[in-house]
């Protein structure tokens, strides 16, 4: 009788081809999965892959550029630092002109409004761009009483550790400048840096907090327009929200520092600066309770006696009809505000930021 050898059998055969296969098949994912993570952690490390570039600030910082790159001869620069609120709030493109006709130059307006920040990220944004050789002649700072709440700005930074990136001495205000351990960086970067190349691929996956694509919807100045109306129902659980929020408000903090730090910047460099409170609804406006009026009002007064900067208080200059919750301006809400904001205010700044520059001694700060 013939009999057929273990090596001979055909079903051990394919059994053993299979899990040839198989252990090929997991090396070779393994291999591919390392090649990934060893080609994006180099490519990040040699700066030929920039996720940091992929940030708001980032984007809305090279558009400013391309901006002073067209005009190109010395033009007056106004910047408007703050939240949404100035990023949906603020048409900066519309005072080209009227700006220009009062000082007699070229003027270059820029909203670097982005949603979530607050005074620590006005202050760390101008003083990059003075390190980068960019003095703007007028500076509007928005005054967000909410972000003067001690850590109330800390959590956008931490959200997104390239947001961080973007600016230097950010731990001046208790926020950490995250460089991640060497093993992080090399082994695993597609998970460590999973939030920027969402953001740079798909956005609309994360949350809101954690989006940074508000640049690619801005005009060319940096105004993010939202043409919506105002729901009630929305505003009445934004109302509510807010009210508990501020039941024990206590100004003070990191913000409040970053707020002085910003005029006195300013100051240093011989720029003009203006507070701005921008307009909020009239259910919001009644929401503010006496003792925290009192905190602002206080807070006010004390950064304009020590640097007799100029507040420009337009809460109340727009119609609810002109919001598209309890404190984002809709378009023609923007559109009005910064309309009312040439006539009563920017003449004034404009002019003394001219003076300013020409060594005025009586536009000096005090």
């Amino acid at each position: 009788m013939t009999t057929i050898s273990r090596t001979q059998d055909p079903v051990e055969n394919r059994q053993r081809r299979q899990s040839r296969t198989k252990r090929a098949n997991v090396f070779w994912a393994i291999g591919w999965f390392l090649l990934l993570q060893i080609s994006l952690a180099a490519g990040i490390q040699t700066r030929m892959i920039k996720l940091d570039d992929g940030t708001t600030y980032a984007a809305k910082a090279e558009r400013f550029r391309q901006q002073l790159n067209f005009v190109n001869d010395d033009p007056f620069i106004a910047l408007a630092f703050g939240s949404s609120r100035i990023m949906n709030g603020f048409d900066a493109g519309s005072l080209v002109k009227p700006i220009s006709e009062v000082v007699g130059r070229r003027t270059v307006a820029y909203n670097f409004g982005i949603s979530g920040c607050g005074n620590i990220y006005s202050y760390l944004a101008l003083e990059k761009l003075l390190a980068e050789g960019i003095t703007p002649d007028l500076v509007l700072v928005e005054v967000y009483p909410i972000f003067l709440v001690k850590g109330a700005e800390r959590e956008w930074f931490e959200a997104n550790e390239m947001r961080s990136k973007n600016f230097e001495h950010t731990e001046r205000y208790g926020i950490k400048n995250v460089t991640r351990a060497w093993h992080e960086q090399w082994l695993v970067p597609w998970h460590t840096h999973r939030f920027c190349i969402l953001n740079r691929f798909a956005p609309k996956l994360l949350p809101m907090k954690l989006r940074e694509n508000w640049a690619q919807q801005s005009d060319q100045h940096g105004w993010v327009s939202v043409d919506k109306p105002l729901q009630p129902k929305r505003l009445e659980q934004q109302v509510k929200g807010f009210v508990n929020n501020v039941a024990h408000f206590r100004l003070g903090g990191d913000s409040c520092r970053a707020l002085k730090d910003t005029i006195s910047l300013c100051q240093q460099n011989n720029i003009e600066c203006a507070l701005v409170w921008m307009p909020e609804c009239k259910a919001i406006r009644d929401g503010y309770h006496a003792e925290m009026k009192s905190e602002i009002n206080d807070l006010l007064d004390e950064v304009q006696q020590e640097f007799a900067v100029q507040i420009v208080n337009a809460r109340d200059w727009i119609e609810d009809s002109g919001f598209y919750d309890s404190c984002h301006l809709n378009r023609e809400g923007a559109i009005q505000f910064t309309q009312q904001l040439s006539k009563r205010a920017l003449p004034v700044l404009s002019t003394r930021a001219v003076a300013r520059s020409r060594g005025d001694e009586s536009t000096r700060f005090r």
